[in-house]
């Protein structure tokens, strides 16, 4: 199971998520952003926070969990701030 995967993703206030079948559009205040939703994986927006789930036990929906998180993450971070890095 992916650890990443499990993380739940908070949504800050200014951001905008749009779910559709193919692709997850994230909007705020440095412009838009979208990636791939990947067939293996269901991507949840409840109460400004994100959650993604394998659809199956399948070695592929395993792989897509982890990195789904991981893009839609930096790309809500890529959104707020102007360093590489939130950390800096």
């Amino acid at each position: 199971m992916s650890r990443i995967g499990k993380k739940i993703i908070d949504v800050p206030e200014g951001v905008n998520v749009a779910i559709s079948e193919s692709e997850i559009l994230t909007s705020g205040p440095k412009g838009e952003l979208s990636c791939e939703n990947f067939s293996g994986t269901n991507v949840i927006l409840k109460d400004n926070q994100i959650s993604i789930e394998p659809v199956d036990e399948s070695q592929e929906s395993i792989q897509f969990w982890g990195i789904q998180r991981t893009l839609l993450n930096n790309n809500i971070i890529c959104l707020l701030y102007t360093s590489p890095s939130p950390r800096d």
